[in-house]
C-alpha cells in the first residue's frame, strides 16, 4: 500500500525546489522543501490539461512552460 503525501507549511526563510514534468496532454509542477530529515516534501501541487496548441509544443518546451 502505499500513503498520500502530507503537505508541508512553507518556510520562507529556507530555499524551495521546483520539480516539472509534461506529457502530450499535461503538465506539472511540485514545490518543495527540504525537511528535518532531508527529503523532499511537498509544499504544493499543480497540474492542467494541456490546450490543442500547446500540445504542439516540443517537450522542452511543455517542460519549461
Amino acid at each position: 500500500m502505499c500513503t498520500a503525501p502530507v503537505l508541508k507549511a512553507p518556510d520562507y526563510s529556507q530555499e524551495f525546489i521546483v520539480q516539472t514534468d509534461a506529457s502530450e496532454h499535461g503538465i506539472g509542477a511540485v514545490l518543495a522543501q527540504l525537511n528535518e530529515e532531508g527529503s523532499d516534501q511537498p509544499v504544493v501541487f499543480i497540474s492542467r490539461r494541456l490546450l490543442p496548441r500547446e500540445q504542439r509544443w516540443s517537450a522542452i518546451e511543455r517542460e519549461a512552460f
